[in-house]
């Protein structure tokens, strides 16, 4: 799994995982010590899976609701749906 560290040590997202399964795994969204202390996760937050077992898993999902562990709760993300959405409600 890969993360992006911003300047500070404390702050780390999970943007890459490698599998579908672990989006829904409360160990990937730990702080780097393994404490119980979860990074920030937010609604909306899109996160890419990109090693999946089954290669048709790979790609950007989007977390709906503040529950990461359900898996109804991430979709498959297609930005430029989301912007062509957006263009005709203008």
């Amino acid at each position: 799994m890969s993360f992006f560290n911003s300047q500070s040590q404390s702050q780390i997202f999970p943007v890459l995982v490698d599998t579908l399964s672990d989006l829904y795994k409360h160990e990937t969204w730990l702080t780097d010590n393994n404490e119980n202390a979860i990074t920030l996760v937010y609604v909306n937050m899109v996160v890419t899976v990109n090693n999946d077992y089954d290669p048709s898993k790979n790609g950007p999902y989007k977390l709906l609701a503040l529950d990461y562990t359900d898996p109804n709760n991430w979709i498959p993300y297609n930005a430029d749906a989301e912007l062509s959405l957006l263009s005709t409600n203008l």
